[in-house]
């Protein structure tokens, strides 16, 4: 379904696998505009490595001009609770395009997006989703517009400022991180045990799919309450060989790489 829907816009393709290495290169050269800063990831050399791990189901689209990529963005989705009922949720990201594109390939690559959301509650490919997530920074207008463009609307709603915290790396956590063996150890059951009677509560909740999909890149963080069980819990994600935070400001020539440990699935 989604190939088919791809099909209407010349330029554009599904990336395939072999993409992976120049998906990441493009990626990589192509951050995202923030008045005078400019912030990017960079991503390993698979490209799709953080998307399996972040989603169920992912799509990456391709912009080419003369074999050369000029433009990148990914759909996922994963199932996750919404006020209690678990529901497919769609996230829009990994939306890059060179300042160099024409100006009919950006407006394919929008009008791509535009109407794989309007179409996606009748597509099996992404079990039948029709709600889609996006960050955007506020500094970042051109993809405000771009969400707004008249000709490409969409029931966009703010629901919240986004924020991101950078603490320095705690030392020594990568030899925290487990290494897996077959099966999942005893306090992985526990872990999974307590999200499964904590979740549906809070309104974009991970579902115990997510957890087992994060626990073998992440160290389990519990606070127990003696003999009762763990009063609260995250996860912390290493995604180095997948992502690292890229910040450069320009008016000071001055660029700050580092790696990061994501929190995620507080309870």
């Amino acid at each position: 379904e989604f190939a088919a829907h791809m099909a209407r816009y010349p330029g554009l393709r599904l990336a395939r696998p072999d993409d992976t290495q120049r998906l990441s290169d493009f990626f990589n050269t192509t951050a995202m505009s923030a008045g005078q800063l400019s912030i990017g990831f960079v991503r390993g050399s698979d490209f799709f490595a953080l998307l399996a791990l972040q989603a169920e189901r992912y799509a990456a689209l391709v912009c080419e001009e003369n074999d050369v990529i000029v433009g990148v963005g990914a759909l996922s989705m994963r199932h996750a609770f919404v006020r209690g009922k678990v529901t497919p949720v769609g996230y829009l990201q990994d939306l890059r395009i060179s300042p160099q594109a024409k100006t009919k390939t950006r407006l394919a690559l929008y009008a791509c997006f535009t109407e794989f959301v309007r179409q996606s509650p009748q597509w099996d490919d992404f079990r039948n989703c029709a709600l889609f997530l996006t960050a955007i920074l506020d500094e970042n207008a051109p993809a405000r517009a771009a969400l707004s463009r008249a000709s490409f609307p969409l029931e966009y709603s703010r629901l919240a400022s986004y924020k991101a915290h950078l603490w320095p790396k705690v030392p020594g956590l990568e030899k925290l991180m487990p290494t897996k063996a077959n099966g999942t150890s005893k306090s992985e059951e526990i872990l999974i045990h307590f999200y499964k009677e904590e979740l549906g509560n809070l309104a974009f909740d991970l579902t115990p799919d997510d957890i087992s999909r994060l626990l073998p890149r992440a160290v389990p963080v519990t606070v127990e309450k003696g003999e009762e069980g763990i009063a609260a819990a995250c996860l912390l994600v290493n995604t180095d060989d997948e992502r690292r935070l890229r910040v450069r400001y320009n008016p000071m020539g001055r660029t700050l790489e580092t790696a990061g440990t994501y929190i995620t699935a507080a309870r």
